[in-house]
């Protein structure tokens, strides 16, 4: 996939769009912010991170903002969050963390193996944490502009 300039405000609403009807909330700057980036891959990327969120929380709180030469995403559930001596082990390719716990959801453990994958090709990086605000797990994401 090429590379576009992508308007950062309308990729995040076609993502509400196509995830109509589900518990997700937006804040993002009004401020006009563009990405030269992979869109299919950055919609995977982030496709994979909120259907995680939506699969072990209720709701997904999405926050977008931007630095001076970076573009920050914090994506923050409130689900039962991740052990924090988990967090490495995460986005090994077909990891479970529990197994019983995982028996009813779909998917085979490469959601945060690939998102990673993707986050890292565009020079960016991704973080795990705890979530002060819902108690769920945050994702933090910071790309290059």
């Amino acid at each position: 996939e090429e590379s576009t300039a992508i308007d950062i405000n309308e990729f995040f609403n076609e993502i509400l769009e196509d995830n109509s009807g589900k518990n997700i909330n937006l804040k993002i700057t009004k401020e006009e912010m563009a990405l030269v980036a992979r869109k299919l891959a950055l919609k995977r990327c982030f496709g994979n991170l909120i259907q995680n969120g939506l699969s072990y929380g209720n709701n997904v709180f999405i926050d977008v903002n931007k630095t001076k030469n970076r573009l920050i995403i914090i994506i923050e559930d409130d689900g039962p969050g991740i052990p924090s001596d988990q967090y490495k082990n995460v986005f090994k390719p077909f990891f479970r963390i529990d197994k019983s716990r995982s028996q009813n959801k779909s998917g085979i453990g490469l959601g945060l193996s690939i998102s990673e994958d993707i986050i890292h090709s565009h020079g960016g990086n991704i973080q795990l944490s705890e979530s002060n605000k819902y108690k769920g797990l945050q994702i933090k994401v910071s790309l290059p502009f």
